[in-house]
C-alpha cells in the first residue's frame, strides 16, 4: 500500500488512494485543540486538521487550552510542552482535574527530544501519547483513529 499522509479518519481503498469521512458520514464532529506557541505550526495543523473535516480550536500556551476547554470540550487536544505562560505539562495536569476534560485523550507533541525523559514526563502528567516533531503525519492520523472512536461516541449528531 503507498504512503499516505492524510490526516485523520480516511479510508484506504485497495488502489492505495484514501478519501476522507465526513463528520456526517462519521455520525459526529469530532473536535481538536491545537496547543501550540508557534504560530505558524498552529495554523498549519490547524488548517490540515479542518481540512480532513475536524472542528478545530486553537490556544497558543497552555493556560489558553485550560481556558477554551471551558468554553467548548474537545474530543482529542493536541498538546506543545514547551511553550511561555504555562508549559503543556502543567496545563495537562491541570486538565485532568477538571471532571469535564479528565477523560479527553491529550496527545503530547514536542520537538525537544534531546531531554530522553520528556515522553515519560509527559505521560506522567497525564498525557495518554506523544509524538515527536516534525509530526508524522502517519503516526498522527494513527492516533487520531485511536482515539476518535472514543471521543465522538458520546458526540452523536441527531
Amino acid at each position: 500500500m503507498a504512503r499516505h499522509s492524510c490526516l485523520c479518519a480516511s479510508v484506504h481503498r485497495n488502489r492505495g488512494d484514501c478519501y476522507t469521512v465526513s463528520p456526517s458520514e462519521r455520525g459526529w464532529v469530532v473536535v481538536i485543540l491545537v496547543t501550540e506557541d508557534s504560530d505558524d505550526t498552529r495554523e498549519l495543523m490547524k488548517l490540515l486538521l479542518q481540512h480532513q473535516g475536524h472542528d478545530v480550536d486553537t490556544a497558543a500556551n497552555g493556560l489558553e487550552a485550560v481556558q477554551a476547554t471551558t468554553q467548548r470540550v474537545p474530543d482529542v487536544i493536541l498538546m506543545d510542552l514547551f511553550m511561555p505562560v504555562m508549559d503543556g505539562l502543567a496545563a495537562t495536569r491541570a486538565l485532568r482535574t477538571i471532571p469535564e476534560t479528565r477523560e479527553v485523550p491529550i496527545i503530547a507533541v514536542s520537538g525537544h527530544v534531546e531531554d530522553k525523559t520528556w515522553a515519560a514526563r509527559a505521560k506522567s502528567a497525564g498525557c495518554n501519547e506523544c509524538l515527536v516533531k516534525p509530526v508524522d503525519l502517519e503516526a498522527l492520523t494513527a492516533l487520531l483513529r485511536r482515539f476518535i472512536p472514543r471521543a465522538g461516541s458520546s458526540k452523536m449528531q441527531s
